[in-house]
């Protein structure tokens, strides 16, 4: 099968309450309500070449549940997940709709093979309602998805992956959390059009923070991360504030600019540095009971995440969480 090209879409599972609060979030993003399904209660969301699907077809309060990878031969890509004896899920589909595979990953994330652009692809199957309209919060992509992983599970899902599509592992790392330890472990593809976080926990005291299972994300690519930020607040986006020691911290490690610092502090922007390669990412706060935004800005060279900010950001989400 050919390599992956990309992240055709990301779906969340959503309830009632917390697909409106991820909605409005998308909105404030610069996300464009662009089409509702023919025959299911899921939402098409776009910006640039960033899609998220809505899908309140299930019971979780806001959680990663499929994803599609963009290929080339969607069809190949299906007869090798089940030659790889990939668990097949089944779907009803109507007669107009495209006929798509989908198999279970090791947590139980859907994983599609899409080409887009084809005539019969899968954004036929929405009645589109608009497009995605000028560019508003400067995201242009899917960056990469951190899908969190049962312990007994975490390594079977690396394989999974990599016989899927090829995504070998990167780094691993142990991460400090607020309730223990964190393990993460980031898989992708030579040409890294495919980033993959598989988080598990290692070590737990107690709950993530209040209501909230382990969390995941969605990390969307941008082309100017203080642009995006502004944008962000002006469209009233719940940005997640960082604490401010985590600057004075960051200018004692790397002896930043300091107007580089001062605009990182003023918009809530983490960083972090690989030689002269740079990385800027801010989130927002939780969404419903587990998933958040990222929005990444990557310089050429960094092939990082930001790890060593994690329990920062885990920390400000958790007081974020508490004060809720």
């Amino acid at each position: 099968a050919p390599p992956p090209e990309g992240f055709a879409f990301v779906e969340l599972t959503v309830d009632a309450e917390s697909g409106a609060e991820v909605a409005r979030t998308l909105a404030a993003a610069g996300f464009a309500h662009t089409g509702q399904h023919r025959s299911k209660p899921v939402e098409l969301w776009q910006q640039g070449d960033a899609r998220v699907l809505l899908n309140a077809t299930g019971s979780s309060a806001g959680a990663i549940g499929a994803f599609a990878a963009e290929t080339g031969d969607p069809e190949g890509a299906a007869r090798r997940a089940t030659a790889l004896l990939a668990p097949a899920l089944p779907r009803t589909r109507g007669a107009a709709e495209a006929d798509l595979t989908s198999v279970a990953a090791p947590d139980g994330t859907a994983v599609f093979f899409c080409r887009t652009g084809a005539a019969d692809g899968w954004l036929g199957d929405f009645i589109l309602s608009g497009s995605p309209g000028p560019d508003r919060t400067g995201v242009t992509a899917i960056d990469h998805l951190a899908l969190a992983q049962p312990f007994d599970a975490f390594d079977e899902a690396t394989l999974f992956y990599r016989s899927l599509f090829g995504l070998a592992p990167e780094h691993d790392a142990e991460l400090a959390a607020p309730f223990g330890l964190v393990r993460s472990r980031a898989v992708t593809d030579p040409r890294r059009r495919l980033r993959l976080l598989l988080d598990g926990t290692v070590l737990r005291r107690g709950s993530w923070a209040p209501a909230v299972p382990d969390p995941q994300h969605v990390a969307f690519a941008t082309g100017d991360i203080f642009r995006t930020a502004r944008a962000l607040r002006e469209r009233g986006a719940p940005v997640l504030r960082v604490p401010a020691n985590y600057y004075d911290d960051l200018d004692a490690r790397l002896v930043l600019d300091p107007a580089l610092l001062a605009a990182l502090r003023e918009h809530d922007v983490f960083y972090d540095r690989d030689g002269d390669a740079e990385y800027f990412h801010l989130c927002t706060e939780i969404l419903g009971s587990r998933v958040f935004f990222e929005f990444v800005q990557r310089s050429p060279g960094y092939q990082g995440y930001g790890t060593a900010n994690a329990p920062v950001r885990m920390a400000a989400h958790r007081a974020a969480r508490a004060v809720d």
